[in-house]
């Protein structure tokens, strides 16, 4: 229902937004994330996967997926400027780059689409009018049915916004439009705290990053907001009962 919306929808960057407002309707693992700067458009997408099995291929099935979904609307001969791939990389490209055509860079801290922000104004043909207006009122309909706790809203919203840094208790009471107490209240009351999320949305971070990536821990450090790679590496001893070098190496990292 959502990739019917979205072909109904007047441009491609309303079809995208469609899909980053949506998708969890239907997908709860997969959690997409749209941004643009200096006329580059970056399409990301997490994999909200705790037990950090079969991440790598799940980001590369929702790019793969994303891309026949942006040719669907923009025209079959469409493709990124780069993709961006959270996995160390495999013995060929091929693959990748058959699919894509374009340039792939493994061993990267998400998995993002990067194309120019220009392609979001292309207007969508085929769409009808009547068709959104009524598939985007059934999807309000199954938002509006109570799937999930509320803490687990908010691990979808950090999933996406951790790595950017502009997840502050504040910034995702904004972005939920309620007071900071109100999200506090309501995470207490599903027996969270937001501190407590964040530090599992972290620790869920790292070990797809060291599993999946040869990224460096000071890179992964950085990445997850700690100023420093020693309290990245004290804080991943405190959740794993390791350090993120004795885990990668213990056989979790293939």
């Amino acid at each position: 229902m959502v990739g019917r919306l979205m072909q109904h929808s007047e441009t491609v960057g309303e079809a995208l937004h469609i899909l980053v407002e949506s998708l969890s309707v239907q997908d709860r693992v997969v959690v997409p994330s749209l941004t643009t700067t200096d006329g580059i458009a970056l399409f990301s997408i997490s994999v909200y996967q705790p037990a950090a099995e079969s991440a790598d291929q799940i980001s590369d099935g929702a790019l793969a997926v994303t891309v026949n979904a942006l040719r669907s609307l923009c025209g079959s001969d469409w493709r990124p400027a780069e993709v961006l791939v959270p996995r160390a990389a495999p013995a060929t490209h091929d693959p990748y780059l058959r699919h894509f055509r374009a340039p792939v860079r493994f061993n990267q801290e998400s998995a993002t689409l990067v194309f120019p922000d220009r392609d979001l104004e292309r207007r969508v043909a085929g769409a009808d009018p009547m068709m959104r207006a009524l598939l985007a009122e059934r999807i309000g309909h199954l938002k509006g049915h109570p799937g999930c706790e509320f803490s687990d809203e908010v691990r979808r919203l950090l999933r996406t916004r951790l790595m950017s840094h502009h997840c502050s208790a504040d910034d995702t009471a904004e972005l939920l439009a309620m007071h900071r107490r109100t999200l506090s209240r309501h995470l207490k009351s599903d027996g969270m705290g937001y501190r407590a999320i964040t530090n599992e949305i972290r620790f869920e971070i790292a070990r797809q990053l060291l599993q999946d990536t040869t990224v460096p821990l000071a890179q992964i450090a950085a990445a997850l907001g700690y100023s420093e790679a020693s309290a990245f590496t004290r804080a991943f001893r405190r959740w794993s009962g390791q350090t993120p070098t004795a885990w990668r190496t213990a056989g979790h990292h293939e």
